[in-house]
């Protein structure tokens, strides 16, 4: 069977295809992609959900459960067997075994065909008269859109197509008896009235999974890193990797202490799993974001009820500032989910006397874990802890100094060990990177004291109409009447409220800063839209379909205006790692990343003198710099992008050589 691999490939080699035919192919291949069969899943599940067809809502679900799963299977298969593409021209024969980079070895099996055949095997479970079409369809991806493209062998296909069939075939059973609690066969029955303020925690829990899971990962290497916190932690872990460091990150080989090691101990982990790409650096990113998604929801299960978590994560995760800062390299969002585990702890110790100590240990040891996420500010849940028990009367203000000393047993050997190595560094990030940013700012991001009003309000869309009304309900309801806040809500204001104020009078401010302000507000909000269960599923729905077409179609489209990378790879395809390069006027971490080496920043030498040297020599430089005239030595152009870098606007870019 595998010797028909290499007879088809070199037909196909040898006698390209009709024009219709390859044209068809296309679009046949960017049909079986996962994401485009996601997505198509999603708005099954849409149309489902708007028109109360529970069949299609069940389908659809289980087809994206299974493109989920399809997922690691088929990537652990490529990467583990290692067989070359076709267009590589090393035969059919040719493995090279484990390996875990993006070089062409992974082709076996075909993931569009495991993908394809995946959702056709889910549909025609669901609506048997029409398998002869979704089948169909599977077969003519496989074949037409992978194969006559000699995108993969034939075995490629059919290995595929089966082990999709097979996920496709059990995957079902397993998310019918979660879910709904029965076999797929068995008699479509309404399900027993549910609780007005209570939904079965396992469904709950999984739907919200994910909901989130799907917002967050899709497309999340649609677009190149983004200058200059992305690129900066990036190349700061690929330069721990490179030297074995776990202990003190570095940038261009200086130490580099801008933030505290637990975000580079991720993203390292990460890098060695998947490789150095946009997805491995920020998949740690997501994963956190699908956890904090969950965290929110025990908040508003321990708070409230089950419903009003559920709601309460479903808001979380669609709002705009999670789910954009979710998606990107930063230390944030270790920051959001650590210390609202410490809550969520906190809130356990309230609700379990008898695990008190217990659940306070283990709040204020996620406290620890967030301090070297972020630093000294990842203390603020301390006083709000005090502060919430003052107002129902009680004073621990003892056991919670003696917790904190948890805090220290965490955080200290490495701050410990950073100041005995790097003083220098260690103390600039306390004093720079903290005091002096909070008093004095820097690097252009001081602004007006209510620059976080507009940023709440455009983060927290498509809610920040219903936060509103929340928050004018509650005034009413309480304020003006002289009722006592409920100290559930007082705990979740003033958590918002502490965070809020301390920001906006900060000299320093940044949209993401409001980051750890959103769970405790969809709390907040899902508790007073509880009984608006349709409206908020209907808009939480529209914002991830808009979510992953922006992923989808959006940033592909920004992509294509972006200057950094198309430069960095221009250096890694005609600069010899052994020849000369130069910055000139342009120094930015993700040419380094993408050009997979760093180069010095000259702006003291002429472009004469530096191409008049008689070695090879490369120079990346903006055009605006570059006269041609005035330069005597001859030269070539080897790359130029026009368009537009996140820290100097328009630009143009050159990538220029002696040779």
């Amino acid at each position: 069977m595998v010797g028909i691999d290499g007879i088809i490939d070199r037909t196909l080699l040898n006698h390209p295809l009709p024009n219709s035919i390859f044209k068809l192919g296309l679009i046949l291949n960017c049909l079986g992609k996962g994401d485009v069969l996601t997505f198509l899943c999603i708005l099954l599940l849409m149309i489902g959900a708007l028109f109360t067809y529970r069949n299609l809502v069940r389908t659809a679900l289980t087809g994206v459960l299974t493109l989920i799963l399809v997922g690691p299977v088929v990537q652990i298969l490529k990467h583990v067997i290692g067989r070359s593409r076709p267009k590589m021209n090393f035969g059919e024969f040719h493995f090279i075994g484990p390996n875990f980079f993006d070089g062409g070895f992974d082709s076996f099996p075909s993931g569009h065909s495991m993908a394809s055949f995946a959702v056709a095997s889910v549909l025609s479970k669901s609506f048997p008269r029409g398998r002869f079409f979704f089948y169909g369809m599977s077969t003519a991806i496989a074949l037409l859109g992978r194969v006559s493209l000699r995108n993969h062998f034939l075995t490629d296909v059919i290995v595929g197509g089966i082990l999709g069939y097979l996920i496709g075939k059990y995957v079902p059973i397993i998310v019918h008896r979660v879910l709904f609690n029965r076999h797929p066969r068995e008699s479509q029955t309404p399900p027993q009235a549910e609780s007005e303020h209570d939904i079965p925690i396992r469904r709950s829990t999984f739907l919200l999974l994910l909901f989130s899971t799907l917002i967050l990962f899709n497309g999340l290497s649609n677009s190149s890193l983004w200058d200059r916190d992305e690129t900066e932690y990036a190349q700061a872990t690929l330069e721990m990797n490179q030297k074995g460091e776990w202990l003190i990150p570095t940038l261009e080989g200086e130490p580099f202490l801008e933030k505290p090691i637990l975000l580079y101990w991720f993203t390292k982990i990460s890098v060695l799993l998947f490789g150095a790409n946009e997805f491995a650096f920020r998949f740690p990113s997501a994963l956190f974001g699908v956890l904090t998604c969950l965290v929110t929801y025990g908040i508003g299960k321990v708070l409230f009820n089950s419903s009003i978590g559920f709601f309460s994560g479903l808001i979380v995760a669609t709002s705009f500032l999670f789910i954009g800062c979710y998606r990107l390299l930063l230390t944030d969002v270790y920051l959001v989910f650590f210390t609202h585990l410490a809550l969520l702890f906190y809130l356990f110790s309230k609700e379990k006397p008898r695990k008190q100590f217990i659940f306070l240990a283990l709040a204020y040891l996620s406290l620890g874990i967030a301090v070297l996420a972020k630093g000294p500010i990842a203390l603020y849940p301390i006083p709000i802890f005090i502060f919430y028990e003052w107002y129902q009367g009680e004073n621990k203000l003892g056991t919670h100094l003696l917790f904190s000393l948890l805090i220290l047993l965490v955080t200290g050997p490495w701050f410990l060990y950073a100041w005995n190595f790097q003083k220098g560094a260690a103390s600039n990030f306390f004093w720079h990177e903290n005091i002096a940013r909070f008093l004095k700012g820097s690097e252009g991001h001081t602004h007006f004291i209510l620059y976080h009003v507009p940023v709440l309000l455009l983060g927290f869309l498509p809610w920040s109409g219903f936060l509103i009304t929340a928050f004018y309900r509650e005034w009413k309801e309480r304020i003006a009447r002289g009722q006592k806040m409920d100290p559930k809500i007082f705990l979740l204001l003033s958590w918002a409220a502490l965070l809020f104020i301390f920001f906006s009078i900060s000299a320093h401010k940044l949209p993401h800063y409001l980051l750890p302000t959103l769970p405790v507000l969809a709390c907040f909000l899902a508790n007073y839209w509880q009984k608006s269960k349709q409206l908020l599923l209907k808009i939480a729905g529209g914002t991830a379909i808009f979510a992953i077409l922006l992923s989808l179609i959006g940033l592909p489209i920004v992509e294509k205006y972006k200057v950094m990378k198309p430069i960095g790879l221009a250096i890694k395809e005609f600069v010899p790692k052994e020849a000369r390069l130069i910055g000139y006027h342009i120094s930015e971490p993700s040419l380094f990343i993408y050009g997979e080496r760093l180069f010095p920043k000259i702006e003291n030498e002429s472009l004469d003198s530096l191409l008049g040297n008689k070695e090879p020599t490369y120079i990346v430089l903006p055009e605006n710099l570059f006269k041609p005239a005035e330069v005597q030595t001859p030269f070539k152009v080897l790359a130029k992008k026009e368009g537009y870098a996140e820290n100097s606007g328009k630009i143009t870019l050159l990538l220029i050589t002696n040779q």
